[in-house]
């Protein structure tokens, strides 16, 4: 019995209600303030059409190079007679950087020369001979091959000479010595690095697909994590003509002026580059679109803010930057988009702009879309 009474008194309070429904919606005299329900406006977020620069731009990980780089070694051995420079050190071109000892290289010099004044005084006198018939052809030509040695032997020596100082190929900054006085030092040992830092070259890699758009002369910007509110200028010195075959990319070299020295050899840099600019194009915050399938979607208000209607239109977009989306075709300057609510609307909806609950910043010209 109880439940009885319960259900019974549940279809009298759907009964009550269905009958007042009635009577404001259905009855006679309540079409006006019906249609008045029908027609009051959607509350909505509203955004308008922004004008800015479509700048695609291509990120890459790349390396610094010296311009120049050398690791200085000896070509004649010796012992270290005197280090000319320090750790670090800026140096000019020619500058002398380390002396080896050259007492033996004197000395086997004078001797040298000794034996070719010896040799010169008897090719003379065989010449003599020669001349009177008094010697042989084969005794004038052995005086002068012996000339001829001695004087090869006179300039390789004195080229070993001039060599026991080392000096500097290029200006550029000197690394750490890896030699101290006193040690005997062979042909080719390692003596200090000396690097060219202005300019200063950057190596990095791009995907094959932007060929087309790649081209030496071409400038670039360079973003080091030593140094995160600097942003360093490059440009494109040459393409590889070859492909990667494994990473299907291309690899570029860039030149950048570095007179602080600031950027360093074998540093990693992110480098952006500048392709496919657009400027005066058009952008919508992201959150106007709505995506069906391979379309995109958004509600434009025509009319007012305040009395205006919901028109459905399908637009074409392009690069996506900082929350804003570029819109190719669809929209005109001047535009108003619906960017929050468009979930309750329909096309030809009244709606009425309410403020944003954030305000969307221009496009910037910074970021990349790739």
């Amino acid at each position: 019995m109880r439940g009885m009474t319960a259900l019974l008194a549940a279809l009298a309070v759907m009964a009550g209600l269905g009958g007042l429904y009635w009577w404001r919606f259905m009855a006679p005299g309540a079409a006006p303030e019906a249609a008045a329900m029908a027609a009051y406006p959607t509350a909505v977020e509203t955004a308008a059409v922004t004008r800015g620069t479509a700048v695609r731009k291509l990120k890459a990980l790349g390396t610094l190079m010296s311009d120049n780089s050398v690791v200085l070694k000896p070509e004649v051995e010796g012992r270290v007679e005197r280090i000319l420079f320090e750790d670090g050190q800026r140096v000019a071109q020619g500058a002398p950087l380390l002396r080896l000892d050259d007492a033996v290289l004197r000395a086997r010099l004078d001797e040298a020369e000794a034996s070719l004044q010896l040799a010169r005084r008897q090719f003379e006198r065989a010449e003599e001979l020669f001349a009177r018939n008094a010697g042989t052809g084969r005794s004038r030509d052995e005086a002068f091959a012996a000339l001829r040695a001695d004087e090869a032997r006179v300039r390789m020596l004195r080229a070993s000479l001039a060599k026991v100082e080392l000096k500097a190929p290029f200006a550029g900054v000197l690394g750490l010595r890896r030699v101290s006085v006193g040690d005997y030092l062979r042909p080719g040992q390692e003596v200090v690095n000396l690097e060219q830092l202005d300019p200063i070259k950057v190596e990095f890699q791009m995907p094959e697909r932007f060929l087309g758009q790649l081209r030496a002369g071409q400038t670039v910007t360079l973003r080091s994590d030593a140094y995160p509110d600097r942003l360093f200028e490059a440009k494109v010195e040459a393409i590889d003509p070859r492909i990667d075959r494994g990473a299907r990319s291309l690899r570029l070299r860039a030149i950048a002026a570095n007179p602080d020295g600031l950027l360093r050899p074998g540093q990693f840099v992110t480098v952006t580059v500048r392709v496919d600019e657009r400027r005066d194009a058009l952008f919508v915050p992201e959150q106007a679109l709505i995506a069906q399938g391979d379309k995109r979607l958004l509600f434009r208000v025509d009319g007012t803010a305040e009395a205006g209607r919901a028109a459905l239109v399908e637009v074409r977009t392009g690069l996506r930057i900082a929350a804003q989306a570029e819109v190719l075709e669809g929209l005109a300057p001047g535009d108003t988009v619906v960017t929050a609510g468009h979930q309750k609307l329909r096309d030809g909806a009244p709606v009425r702009a309410v403020p944003p609950t954030f305000v969307a910043a221009s496009p910037p010209d910074e970021e990349i879309a790739r």
